[in-house]
């Protein structure tokens, strides 16, 4: 299957998700944003960890998508924030750093998925295909 029909599959098994996205790097987040939204209905993007939060605190939404190391509150604090608010969410980590004693606070903190960055599409679609479908 080719990318453009991974995407038109994977957008048909997730109508009406909503997704939020915390990314402080401003061409990441815009570039992953135009992936998210062909395949997701909401998107909602964030430059940081408090952003992030109180977007989150407004809708929950049925995935959340972030990095680690942001200003003002980063990704590890959001996620905790939000594993408070709904133990159950889903979420997935996109970051650079892949120092072990994050990939354990990851872990303990239940994350779906890590992706490294520089962010490989083929990828992060397979994770959202895996995603969606448990959620389904």
């Amino acid at each position: 299957m080719n990318f453009k029909e991974s995407v038109r599959a994977l957008a048909e098994q997730a109508k009406g998700f909503s997704v939020l996205y915390a990314e402080d790097d401003r061409l990441i987040r815009e570039q992953t944003c135009d992936i998210l939204r062909m395949i997701f209905s909401g998107v909602e993007t964030a430059c940081n960890g408090k952003e992030g939060l109180k977007l989150y605190k407004k809708r929950r939404h049925d995935l959340v998508i972030s990095d680690i190391l942001m200003p003002e509150m980063n990704g590890l604090e959001m996620i905790k924030e939000i594993r408070a608010i709904n133990p159950r969410q889903c979420i997935m980590v996109s970051s650079a750093c892949e120092e072990t004693c994050y990939q354990l606070q990851l872990k303990a903190l239940d994350v779906s998925h890590f992706i490294l960055k520089p962010i490989e599409i083929e990828q992060m679609i397979e994770a959202l295909h895996a995603l969606v479908i448990s959620k389904a």
